[in-house]
């Protein structure tokens, strides 16, 4: 028997049971990748704004450490600059308008932003340089001035550098101020050198008014000096309430305080954009399309990654992700100083390869300390770029200052423990620091030494004779002071004139260089006096020797633009403890004693200062009479 057909109208309209799973199972499926997506995308979204918050606050961080090593460097090569100053004015404190004059023209340098340069004795500025525009501040006494007194207050009871300001000057114009105090050579208080610098070319040279084109909004407190505690000077003070980037500034006994925070604040650069929520829910909504999601995300990934290396390539200087072993993992930067070639290269090299092995080490040395301690490492080190297999054309050459930033990266980011390595080219930061090093010393030199004879001078005599005191004292040794007087030498100025009469103090100051030991000291008293330390001899004997040797070596005379003199000379020596034990009474004795050698000016002679019991003794060595034809200095 033939069964009826089924109607096709309710086979339709009643589907089976794999029918309703087709329809349902991708329908089933769909919401519950959908929900997988969303729930993904949540996460993947509040991870990466934090990752894009610790990026940005990085990324300040970097650029707010690299404007305050210019705001310190600036500052800091000013205060060097005026520290120097004070240490000359302190050892010559009756410094004249002229000599102060000529010390300031030298340090009117354009690096250093002066306007001007004074110097205030007792408080009260008496000399200022340049003249010109600043005349008003002449007479100022700064102790009494209701703005400038507190950090004069400062200055003096703590010893130490100071910057004032920004302040309005007296004579108009708002500046930094440089307080440093000048202390004579007994440690008595002589006043307060004051530089101010020019505010607006501060600024710039620091940096502080192209900040704005690093994306960075940056604020400055901490007016005289004061650190946290100050007045915001610079930028905007609601800066420090946007939870910013907050780094100490020091120069001296002052600071600042450097806040920063990227244009637009933190939740502009962490937020994620709005399409990339519509891109997640899309991908979501397309349910055949789970591969074309995931080929979609890694595509979106791979443009993330060339727009971070398209950035990374413009930073001007190197980094390096480096795992444990020293193995370039990843390399960046450096292509504006053009400081390699090919940084591709180095990729799966090790640092061995490329660099020495002691320097390698050391960085090796360094990497291992920041992936165990999970710290920032900083590493300064000199590379000579000349020696590097791929080297840059047209960069810098030779001997070059880095500093490097070390900071370990977080664990399973790399297949290795690895660091991310910022390396900064320092070198003209290192440059300027020595230069103003060696400005310093010289200074120092200059101040502690005779410039017609190169000798020591008074204040370096008297403090290398403290030591050698201090020195004898506990080394039961002996110590000798030799007062030496030229005889009749005015005549020779006189007769001469006064070049002639340099050029004999020279010869007779390589002479009695000649005459001790590298140990000893010669020093010019002044005019026509020198000075002679003898540190641990054995008594009268070797101050006597020395004596003798000083006669004799004037047996031969001095010869200048061919003229012949025969100078003679008289001697005074005092000996610790014998004649004295400190150093005005051996001063003393060695004065009296070369008074009584002078006695007989035909001649060199020698005195020994009067022992304690009264007596005296004196000895003396006749100097060779002059060649025939050729006047005696002094005579007649």
């Amino acid at each position: 028997m033939t069964e009826p057909a089924e109607d096709p109208q309710t086979a339709r309209r009643a589907p089976s049971a794999f029918q309703r799973l087709y329809i349902a199972g991708p329908l089933l499926l769909a919401v519950g990748i959908l929900l997988g997506v969303l729930i993904l995308a949540g996460l993947v979204g509040h991870w990466l704004e934090e990752y894009r918050l610790e990026q940005a606050r990085g990324q300040v961080t970097e650029e707010a450490s690299a404007l305050r090593g210019r705001i310190e460097g600036e500052l800091n090569a000013s205060v060097s600059l005026v520290a120097g100053l004070s240490v000359l004015v302190g050892a010559d404190p009756d410094l004249d308008g002229e000599r102060f004059a000529a010390i300031a023209r030298r340090m009117m340098r354009p690096e250093f932003h002066i306007r001007n340069i004074t110097l205030a004795p007792n408080n009260v500025i008496r000399y200022v340089y340049p003249l010109a525009g600043n005349v008003r501040a002449l007479g100022l006494d700064i102790g009494e001035h209701p703005v400038q007194r507190a950090s004069l207050h400062r200055v003096m009871a703590t010893g130490a550098p100071v910057v004032a300001g920004p302040t309005e000057l007296v004579q108009d114009g708002e500046a930094l101020i440089v307080r440093v105090p000048i202390y004579e050579d007994d440690g008595s208080y002589w006043g307060v050198a004051s530089v101010p610098l020019e505010l607006e070319r501060f600024y710039t040279a620091a940096g502080l008014r192209d900040v704005g084109e690093s994306g960075l909004q940056v604020a400055l407190k901490g007016r005289d000096g004061l650190g946290e505690m100050g007045e915001v000077f610079f930028g905007e003070p609601d800066v420090f309430k946007r939870d910013p980037v907050t780094m100490g500034i020091v120069f001296g006994a002052s600071s600042w305080q450097l806040a920063a925070i990227p244009q637009g604040g933190w939740q502009a650069q962490a937020s994620v954009p709005a399409w990339w929520w519509w891109a997640w829910g899309g991908g979501g909504l397309i349910l055949a399309a789970l591969t074309g999601l995931l080929a979609r995300q890694a595509l979106r990934m791979r443009f993330l990654k060339d727009r971070l290396e398209a950035i990374m390539a413009t930073v001007p200087d190197l980094g390096f992700v480096i795992d444990d072993r020293g193995q370039f993992r990843e390399v960046f930067g450096g292509q504006e100083r053009r400081l390699y070639r090919d940084l591709r290269s180095l990729l799966g090299r090790r640092l061995h390869q490329v660099v020495s092995f002691e320097l390698a080490e050391r960085f090796l040395e360094s990497i291992h300390q920041a992936l165990n301690e999970r710290r920032l490492v900083i590493l300064d080190y000199q590379l000579d770029l000349d020696q590097i297999e791929g080297g840059g054309e047209g960069g810098p050459h030779g001997c070059q200052w880095f500093e490097a930033r070390i900071y370990p990266l977080p664990s399973g980011l790399e297949a290795r423990p690895s660091v991310l390595w910022l390396a900064y080219n320092v070198t003209e930061r290192m440059q300027a620091l020595a230069e103003a090093e060696r400005s310093q010393e010289q200074m120092r030199h200059m101040a502690l030494h005779d410039h017609l004879t190169g000798l020591a001078n008074r204040a370096l005599l008297l403090d290398r004779l403290e030591k050698a005191l201090e020195w004898a004292r506990r080394n039961r040794e002996a110590v000798a002071l030799l007062f030496i007087d030229l005889n009749h030498f005015k005549p020779i100025n006189d007769e001469h004139g006064h070049e002639v009469g340099d050029r004999v103090l020279q010869q007779l100051a390589r002479r009695l260089t000649g005459a001790v030991r590298e140990v000893d000291t010669v020093a010019r008293h002044g005019g026509d006096e020198f000075v002679i330390l003898l540190e641990g001899v054995d008594g009268r004997r070797a101050a006597e020797r020395v004596a003798e040797n000083i006669v004799a070596s004037l047996d031969e005379p001095v010869i200048v633009n061919g003229r012949r003199f025969q100078v003679s000379l008289s001697i005074g020596i005092a000996i610790y403890p014998e004649h004295g034990v400190s150093a005005d009474e051996l001063q003393r004795v060695a004065d009296d004693a070369m008074y009584v050698a002078k006695a007989d000016r035909t001649r060199s002679t020698y005195a020994f200062g009067a022992p304690a019991t009264g007596e005296s003794g004196s000895t003396s060595a006749a100097a060779a009479p002059p060649p025939p034809g050729d006047p005696r200095p002094g005579e007649g």
